[in-house]
């Protein structure tokens, strides 16, 4: 081997012992040097089996008993079963509407009726909502309402910043989720 190669593989022994030191120094910094994330990850142990994990959001954010905590969510479940079968009504008419435009010669009548349609389904929606809001609200002492219905608005407001389960944004922290609202919304209007 003569001097100039041996100089190179000299130079490359110990690039490569920097590196290594250096890949070794980063992963000690990150597992014990690394400061906590702030806000900590929305996370609430059930309290019962079978339960599940937005029971126990309400139950804390709201400060439902289990007794409240039950008629919630028999009234919840009742209302999700209706909301499902007015999802698949809607779905089935779009669908009917995509096909109607599809077609060379479109009747507009027909389209006209389809229209009407799903404003009558997104109507009964708003009704079900609605009135599934009201029994919630009769369930609930006066402080339980103010902070049921301060929830509601801030999720409202952070979906209308699209911070919805369609944005990617799965794992929301509690201390973000009201702090990015507020200021979407300060920067949106």
């Amino acid at each position: 081997m003569n001097r100039q190669n041996y100089k190179i593989l000299v130079w490359l022994v110990i690039a490569l012992l920097i590196l290594n030191i250096s890949a070794l120094g980063a992963i000690l910094w990150f597992r014990y040097y690394t400061p906590p994330l702030p806000g900590k990850p929305y996370s609430i142990k059930k309290e019962q089996p079978g339960m599940r994990f937005h029971d126990s959001f309400i139950r804390e954010e709201v400060g439902l008993d289990d007794d409240q905590l039950q008629k919630f969510t028999e009234l919840r479940d009742l209302h999700l079963k209706e909301i499902k079968e007015i999802s698949a009504e809607i779905e089935k008419t779009r669908q009917f509407q995509l096909e109607t435009i599809r077609q060379d010669d479109t009747d507009t009548e027909v389209l006209d009726s389809l229209n009407k349609r799903m404003g009558k389904l997104h109507y009964s929606w708003s009704v079900s909502s609605g009135d599934f809001l009201l029994k919630v609200k009769s369930i609930c002492t006066e402080e339980q309402r103010e902070k049921m219905f301060s929830m509601l608005e801030r999720s409202r407001k952070h979906q209308l910043c699209g911070h919805n389960k369609y944005s990617g944004k799965s794992k929301i922290r509690r201390s973000s989720f009201k702090k990015d609202a507020s200021d979407c919304l300060r920067e949106n209007h």
